[in-house]
């Protein structure tokens, strides 16, 4: 879905969710899940309950299925998914495969696995996630802290620090 909708923030969590429906995840969860950093989600999570897209079940958050906007971009990704796996099987080549047996397969895809440190996933997001802000605010910016951004889009969004 980002690859068509982009990857803002707010698609990455949607994207995340809507992969994982079945969980109940606290903020770091999500925003590591969906490679963001939590202070990033906290600055849109509230409006995605609000508009009962995320609901909050024993201090966890997961995806509202009832919603009907869940259920169109439910639609839109599988549609989407649909497409990638058509794509794909198109240049599959059995040869080139690894194999796997059930016992390996279940070890990657683990996701609560006890080697996995969340904090240490948030702190390398932080570090390297990007900062989108409008015109304004980089003029606002470069006033308040005089600060020299080398790399900025002309026609608006992108700024890289």
């Amino acid at each position: 879905m980002m690859e068509l909708l982009g990857k803002c923030p707010q698609i990455k969590v949607i994207d995340y969710l809507l992969a994982h429906p079945f969980g109940e995840y606290t903020k770091q969860q999500i925003a590591v899940g969906s490679g963001i950093s939590r202070s990033t989600l906290d600055n849109f999570i509230n409006v995605f309950i609000e508009n009962d897209l995320i609901l909050i079940k024993n201090k966890k958050y997961l995806i509202n299925k009832k919603s009907p906007l869940i259920h169109n971009l439910d639609n839109v990704q599988r549609i989407l998914a649909e497409i990638q796996l058509k794509k794909e099987l198109e240049n599959y080549d059995e040869t080139k495969m690894e194999k796997y047996s059930d016992e390996e397969l279940d070890e990657i895809f683990d996701e609560n696995a006890p080697d996995i440190d969340l904090n240490k996933m948030e702190n390398e997001i932080e570090k390297n996630e990007d900062v989108i802000v409008n015109k304004h605010e980089l003029e606002k910016l470069k006033r308040n802290y005089n600060i020299n951004f080398t790399n900025y889009s002309q026609n608006n969004m992108e700024v890289f620090i």
